[in-house]
């Protein structure tokens, strides 16, 4: 790609993009005081570092490119 940015992140996936739905949901960023058990509070904990660090998960930052083979992935 010609003009690449670098804050976009490529996801390049073999199979369709109803494949790929059917394995990947689009990550919900979780409360401390709503999380169930330690490691969630310690998942939600960091999501929260993460925001005041300016690093807040952005779906908007990702390219998918369904039905990759290895040459898309080398362009």
């Amino acid at each position: 790609m010609d003009n690449y940015d670098d804050n976009i992140i490529a996801i390049y996936f073999g199979g369709s993009k109803e494949q790929w739905n059917a394995i990947f949901s689009k990550y919900e960023m979780q409360r401390i005081d709503e999380a169930e058990t330690a490691y969630d509070k310690g998942i939600a904990f960091a999501d929260k570092i993460n925001q005041m660090a300016g690093m807040e998960y952005d779906s908007d930052k990702f390219e998918f490119h369904y039905s990759a083979t290895i040459k898309d992935v080398l362009k």
